[in-house]
């Protein structure tokens, strides 16, 4: 009998995806955020506000993302490749994240 994959390593693999286009979504957010550069009134602010909830969504999808990977490589009788695949996008995508953050400091 072939096995099949796992549902929860699919899950992962799919939101690290989302997460990954989000995350491109952000970058082209702060892009237009630095070339609309209003000075430091409200419009300003709030643009920072959204880009830094943006980021926390996009940390906290690719945390679950692990998550769901890691219980995807646990489960027995179930090929364990997409829930590998999302562990290690995921991953990446977090060290991009922390790498970027701690760059803007």
């Amino acid at each position: 009998m072939e096995r099949k994959h796992s549902k929860l390593g699919i899950a992962s693999l799919i939101l690290t995806s989302v997460a990954a286009m989000g995350g491109f979504g952000l970058i082209a957010l702060v892009a237009i955020i630095k070339a609309v550069d209003y000075g430091h009134g409200p419009g300003q602010r709030l643009g920072h506000v959204l880009a830094v909830l943006c980021l926390a969504a996009l940390v906290c999808t690719n945390l679950i993302a692990v998550g769901l990977g890691v219980g995807g490589m646990m489960q027995p009788e179930r090929k364990k490749s997409f829930g590998i695949l999302g562990v290690v996008l995921a991953s990446l995508q977090l060290l991009v994240v922390l790498v970027i953050v701690v760059a803007a400091q």
